[in-house]
């Protein structure tokens, strides 16, 4: 009987480790890497490993609030998921992108940038007409760089709308008639339009 007792603690010993043992295997199964995401593995990994990931067709990025338009359909997967918790990564242009104008334009990209392509001219030029510089003539086909200079620090804000301020070399320079020596006023627009500078108004 005595016999029967050990054997039965024995049993049931044994039978407890191998529960806990399971236990212990699903919750090392449950601690996703990738922190609580709901998607079955096999969207991205198939059986013969975890890398290289194979990502579904049937995947939809835009249920996590960012549909892969444009270039971001190209791009790699680690470019922004930096970690491997996917949900550590923001979703505004400011998460992955450098902001090249140091905060001066706010941090609404889309109002000069797509997905497409970051140099959207059409896009671009449609915000500058809201500006205090509507484009026009010669301006509609410059590079934003020609006028936007660093300058203390700043690129866009308080840039001068004074023709001299991006012309002055074009003054100093123009001999037909010379006009530091005729004592021509550097208010280009007296004389000159934005189509062109030669030729002049009548």
């Amino acid at each position: 009987m005595k016999a029967l007792a050990i054997a039965a603690v024995f049993l049931f010993g044994a039978g407890a480790l191998v529960h806990a043992a399971d236990e212990a295997g699903v919750a090392q199964r449950a601690d996703n890497p990738h922190g609580p995401l709901t998607d079955a593995c096999a969207t991205c990994h198939g059986a013969e490993g975890w890398r290289p990931a194979k990502i579904a067709r049937s995947f939809d990025h835009g249920r996590f609030r960012f549909p892969l338009e444009g270039t971001h359909v190209q791009t790699s997967c680690r470019a922004c998921h930096l970690s491997l918790v996917f949900k550590e990564v923001g979703d505004t242009c400011m998460s992955c992108h450098q902001d090249a104008h140091r905060g001066e334009l706010g941090d609404d990209c889309a109002r000069c940038h797509t997905p497409r392509s970051f140099l959207d001219r059409e896009r671009m030029r449609r915000g500058h007409q809201v500006t205090r510089f509507p484009l026009t003539g010669a301006h509609l086909g410059a590079d934003c760089e020609a006028c936007h200079k660093l300058h203390a620090g700043r690129m866009y804000v308080n840039t001068s709308t004074e023709c001299v301020s991006c012309h002055l070399q074009d003054y100093y320079a123009t001999r037909n008639p010379n006009h530091v020596a005729g004592g021509y006023s550097q208010n280009c627009v007296q004389c000159h339009y934005t189509v062109a500078f030669r030729g002049g108004r009548p």
